[in-house]
């Protein structure tokens, strides 16, 4: 897995990007998602299925329609998160 420097998701304090959040999760082994901006609702469909660390993935996720979207952690067994 590709690891991304938390410090370069962050800038006094404040992310740069939801996306660079999604990669510093990632680098975390939590698995992100978008989710709608201003809510905490998914902002795809399946997002149990779909929540990834693949960068690959993510920067996809992040880019076009999503590209405003907050970041939402899949808890449980996607990250190991209880």
């Amino acid at each position: 897995m590709a690891t991304v420097p938390f410090s370069d998701t962050s800038m006094a304090g404040q992310a740069r990007k939801p996306a660079h959040v999604a990669y510093a999760c990632a680098a975390m082994g939590w698995a992100a998602f978008p989710l709608a901006p201003g809510t905490k609702r998914p902002a795809i469909t399946g997002w149990q299925q779909r929540a990834t660390t693949s960068l690959e993935t993510l920067a996809y996720m992040w880019s076009g329609e999503f590209q405003d979207c907050s970041v939402g952690i899949a808890t449980g067994e996607a990250s190991n998160l209880f």
